[in-house]
Parts: C-alpha cells; structure tokens; sequence
C-alpha cells in the first residue's frame, strides 16, 4: 500500500513535503481571505451560535403566524361567501314561489330550519297605473337576514310581477 501525501513514509516523503513548502504561491493550496490558520492549541468549532439559532426561529415563527392568518382569513371568506351564496338562493325560491299576486298585495315572513329569517312583500306598483290599458304590477321583494359574527347581513331581490285576475 502507497502511503498519502503528507504522511511519512520515509525520507521520500519527507522531501516532499519540505518540496511542496517551497512551491510559488500560485501552486499552494487556496485559503479564501479570513480564513483562519489551524493552530495545534485552538480547535475549530463547527455549527451554529446560540443566536442564530434564535433569530432563525424568529424568522419561522413569523412566516408561520402570517400563514395562520392568511389560512383563517381564507376561510372567513370562503364561509361568508357560502352564507351569501345561500341566502340570494331563498331569495330566489321565494320569489319564483310567486309568479302572480292577488290583489292588494301581501307580507310574508318566516325561518329557514338554516337560521336565515325572510321577509316577502308585495306592493302595488304605482308607475304602471299611470299607464293606459296598463296591467296591473305588484313590487315583490325577498330580504333574507343572516347573522355573522356581530353584524347582521342582508341579501335583497326586487321584481315585478302582474296581477291575477280573477
């Protein structure tokens, strides 16, 4: 087995080495600016310092705690979104409930078995009266309600619709 270079391996490897300490710099081994020289009392410790550690948990916590809030913002949104959705759907059904309205109109109110109250009135429509030959109109409108944290919420649908004749 050759020996490396470096170790002794008689007076061949010794003249190596008292060789390769004589090379022009160009050849010696590249030490990057401020490195330190390897002295035989001090040693090298290798790792992270008590402070980086810590502002590197900072920096984590930091990123975490922004990602919480843009996660619990994003379903906030997608809830409130969905109740709306929910409620321009009663608004909807209540009013495709009422293709006519008898005469003199009518108010409504109740409770979905969701927790959305609603309100259904129908007015008489004054500008069609001022028309000649006009059909009578009736002004329908939906309001749903809904609570949302302390706030209350309000969807609204207005139409129009004629009245039946009997």
């Amino acid at each position: 087995m050759m020996p490396r270079c470096g170790m002794s391996g008689g007076n061949r490897g010794d003249r190596e080495g008292r060789a390769r300490s004589h090379l022009p710099h160009a050849v010696q081994p590249y030490r990057p600016p401020g490195a330190l020289k390897a002295s035989p009392g001090r040693r090298r410790v290798r790792g992270f310092s008590l402070l980086e550690v810590l502002v590197a948990f900072s920096i984590m916590a930091l990123a975490l705690g922004a990602l919480y809030q843009a996660t619990g913002g994003s379903v906030r949104v997608a809830t409130a979104t969905d109740r709306a959705t929910r409620a321009a759907i009663t608004a909807e059904s209540l009013i495709a409930a009422h293709p006519f309205v008898l005469p003199g109109g009518f108010a409504e109110s109740g409770e979905t078995v969701d927790g959305f109250r609603w309100e259904l009135r129908a007015t008489p429509y004054a500008h069609a009266r001022e028309l000649p030959r006009a059909w009578p109109l009736y002004r329908l409108q939906a309001s749903v309600y809904w609570g949302e944290g302390a706030r209350e919420r309000s969807f609204t649908l207005v139409t129009l619709v004629p009245e039946r004749l009997q």
